[in-house]
């Protein structure tokens, strides 16, 4: 027989492992808006008509091809 200490311990166990699971699933989406508005490098912003580099660290934009397949 378990006691509601014990129950209560793996609520937390359980939460405190699978946590930063769903941290990742909840903001999957914002990070690949992330990824494909600003630069990998320095984090500048595009903008609405950007050109081939970066303006800030002159890195080259990613195509936004090969930025879906990105993890």
């Amino acid at each position: 027989t378990g006691t509601f200490f014990s129950l209560c311990l793996s609520a937390i166990g359980l939460l405190w492992l699978t946590g930063p699971g769903i941290v990742f699933a909840i903001t999957a989406r914002r990070r690949r808006l992330v990824r494909l508005t600003h630069c990998a490098r320095c984090g500048h912003t595009k903008g609405p008509s950007p050109g081939p580099v970066c303006p800030e660290c002159g890195h080259e934009w990613l195509p936004a091809s090969r930025l879906q397949r990105m993890p």
